[in-house]
């Protein structure tokens, strides 16, 4: 049987410096805790919606090229795996990302008043994200 020892008797790596628990100031912690939030909230509805129209399998497929994940995956691969054209493809994930970027200026829309101050937060969440 292994004995758990904790942590504070566990040899220390003299040669090892310190790494920063975190760069950010808690003001940037919160605003980019806010953009993520808005993120996920898009994404939620987006699936919904693909939910609601019987394109679930399409959408767990394609999502990966909204999240960053796409260099894993070619639209050819896609393509392949789906059954369609590189072409089709490739719509498909244009209209994805036109809709998501919609919900998330919907999402947006909740916490602002005027078309200025959308188009501000939609900036901040870009330099936000960026960090």
């Amino acid at each position: 049987q292994a004995k758990v020892r904790p942590l504070n008797v566990l040899p220390a790596n003299k040669n090892r410096t310190p790494e920063p628990t975190d760069c950010l100031s808690p003001e940037r912690l919160l605003e980019r805790s806010w953009a993520l939030s808005v993120l996920q909230q898009a994404m939620i509805r987006l699936k919904a919606e693909h939910t609601s129209e019987d394109k679930l399998q399409l959408f767990e497929h394609l999502k990966i090229y909204l999240t960053g994940e796409k260099q894993s995956v070619s639209y050819k691969e896609s393509a392949t795996q789906l059954g369609t054209t590189e072409c089709a493809v490739k719509e498909a994930v244009y209209r994805l990302r036109q809709r998501h970027r919609e919900l998330v200026r919907q999402e947006i829309l909740h916490t602002v008043s005027t078309e200025e101050q959308l188009e501000e937060e939609i900036q901040n969440l870009f330099v936000v994200l960026a960090e």
